[in-house]
């Protein structure tokens, strides 16, 4: 398909050739490798030391980078190669050794290197378990090496019925392809990412390229050949010009969060992988339908599947051109692949296969509210009530009740109605200041990370889920929203504050949307202060060292009433309407927000 396409080039449009001739004078002095730079200029050289989730949990590992990387954020980790794997072994203590197949051996090791190792650890009565990641079942179920391994993880092209006919006494189960979210994630480090483009991933059979010429033209698109011999094919077609150089075809697994939109038609075994690295780095997706069943299929509602060249044009264009549709597939994908597809949800699942016994994690959250106004109660408990993150129990509810003569069984009914499962009631003097109330609660609070929330803003399904996710990868001890939206009730309008603010390490973020890690919580505490408690909070916290991180935009609204005197914050609506701001719909932003 591929090899037809300097053919096509001359039936195109007399327009379509001009500007592909612009583009080629425009870039011909400069050489593929220096002109492409929209997307790779920016990519990481190295990755910062991991810090293990799990370190008392010792693995051995032979893979390739893919895996050995992805794994080292998980456990305490020992590396093989296939010529020094027998001093490292004998002189190791570890709980599993965990090697990566792909057409029979382990990658980059020969046949007999990797008979040897497993030969060798099955004697000595080690816990060894592989994965297999490519490779056709009839390709590697002629190979020796499974019988020397009591536990092997399929990829999902791999029928398990297959393998335990052929070997009844070996363990097989499904693993699916997994993100590491320290290294594919959404932050932006050092220069903004561009708010247009594109990477595609093509293989030789792919025919969505050839009959999208004009959207190359636009100098937005980055070209991924996949597979012996298309870059050779592309290079013959006249495309060259948007090639990724081969010096940067290594950095594949850091690519994915520097592309507004990856398209990925290349129907191999990796795809899935891309898939989900771009998802975890909140890249929108496209895939071809005829590949579809290659990807996790709970992600299949959270990429966008197109069925034809025509399809696949209009979709990539209504992507690179429309944040708002881009930046909503994004979260809801990477927020899928949080909840089922990291490293961290395969090693649950290889300890569990395997016997290890493992201290799953916990992080039960803790929200925090203040409040002086009877009539905002309801808000409050159906805000957490609303939370997704509390459906497994994880969520309580800390309420301090400033100064209200209330009934506390009155109070508790309305909790129970909402229904929030879990209150902590607090009962707080009225001479007391905000500062002092929320100590209260922060020291009655028994979550692993605290959210201070106000009584009046709104919280979409997934705030808490997002938020907590995002300590994962940011680096940070404080999350927030710089970048939100503001409902003026008094005007109906909507603002969206702080845009750039995204994703990025910050000094401040909101105040209503402030979550720590509970030791940050108890070290800084509030200040005993009527108002300004949160910027005073933060901006101790920027002194102390300690990274404050601002997530997406979404699920989130800080909602001004009528009468600002009515809030702590008492600023003017016209100054919130700045260069900081701007307006970007009239109405209630509430269903717009939950995403």
């Amino acid at each position: 398909m591929l090899a037809t396409m300097k053919i096509q080039v001359q039936t195109l449009p007399r327009y379509l050739r001009a500007a592909l001739r612009r583009v080629a004078r425009r870039r011909g002095s400069r050489s593929a490798a220096s002109s492409r730079t929209r997307g790779l200029a920016s990519l990481p050289t190295a990755v910062s030391a991991p810090a293990p989730a799990r370190p008392e949990l010792r693995v051995a590992i032979a893979a390739r980078d893919r895996l050995r990387l992805g794994f080292a954020w998980e456990w305490t980790q020992l590396e093989l190669t296939q010529h020094s794997w027998q001093s490292v072994l004998a002189n190791s203590q570890f709980h599993l050794l965990l090697v990566e197949i792909t057409n029979g051996t382990i990658p980059f090791w020969n046949q007999q290197q990797t008979e040897a190792l497993l030969k060798w650890t099955s004697t000595e009565g080690l816990t060894t378990a592989a994965w297999v990641t490519g490779g056709s079942a009839e390709h590697e179920l002629a190979h020796q090496w499974i019988g020397s391994v009591p536990h092997v993880f399929l990829s999902r092209h791999h029928d398990p019925q297959i393998w335990r006919s052929r070997f009844p006494g070996t363990s097989f189960q499904i693993l699916e392809p997994s993100a590491q979210p320290r290294i594919h994630n959404p932050a932006i480090t050092g220069r903004t990412q561009p708010e247009r483009a594109g990477a595609i991933f093509i293989d030789e059979a792919s025919p969505f390229i050839s009959e999208n010429l004009a959207l190359l033209a636009s100098e937005q698109i980055d070209l991924w050949p996949i597979g012996i011999g298309v870059r050779t094919i592309l290079e013959k077609a006249g495309f060259s010009r948007f090639l990724v150089p081969r010096t940067a075809m290594s950095k594949v697994h850091h690519v994915r969060g520097r592309y507004a939109v990856v398209a990925d038609m290349a129907a191999d075994y990796d795809q899935p992988w891309r898939i989900v690295e771009a998802g975890s780095a909140h890249t929108a997706a496209i895939v071809n339908a005829a590949a579809l069943s290659n990807i996790p299929q709970n992600l299949h509602d959270y990429v966008n599947v197109v069925h034809s060249p025509e399809e696949f044009g209009s979709s990539l264009v209504a992507h690179l051109w429309q944040r708002e549709l881009r930046d909503r597939a994004a979260t809801r994908l990477a927020r899928e692949i949080y909840q089922r597809h990291t490293f961290g949800h395969r090693v649950n699942q290889i300890a569990a296969a395997t016997g290890i016994p493992l201290n799953h994690r916990i992080r039960p959250v803790s929200a925090v509210v203040s409040t002086n106004r009877p009539h905002e109660l309801s808000n409050i408990f159906h805000n957490v009530a609303r939370q997704g993150y509390g459906t497994d129990g994880n969520l309580e509810l800390v309420l301090v009740l400033h100064g209200l003569d209330l009934r506390r069984a009155d109070v508790e009914a309305m909790a129970r109605d909402a229904p929030v499962e879990n209150l902590v009631l607090i009962e707080a003097d009225r001479s007391l200041t905000l500062g002092a109330c929320l100590n209260l609660g922060l020291e009655a609070a028994s979550g692993h990370y605290i959210a201070k929330m106000d009584d009046d803003n709104f919280y979409g399904r997934h705030y808490l889920t997002d938020l907590v996710a995002a300590f994962d990868y940011s680096g940070a001890d404080i999350v927030g929203k710089w970048a939100h939206y503001v409902w003026l009730r008094s005007s109906r309008a909507v603002i969206l504050r702080c845009a750039r603010s995204e994703h990025r390490r910050v000094r401040l973020v909101q105040g209503g949307s402030i979550v720590m890690t509970r030791d940050v919580a108890h070290s800084l505490n509030f200040s005993d202060l009527p108002r300004g408690v949160d910027t005073d909070l933060l901006n101790r916290a920027h002194a102390s060292g300690v990274v404050t991180y601002s997530a997406d935009r979404f699920n989130y609204v800080s909602i001004r009433g009528a009468d600002r005197h009515s809030h702590t914050w008492t600023i003017a609506d016209t100054a919130l309407m700045n260069r900081a701001g701007s307006i970007v719909f009239y109405g209630d932003p509430r269903d717009h927000v939950e995403v």
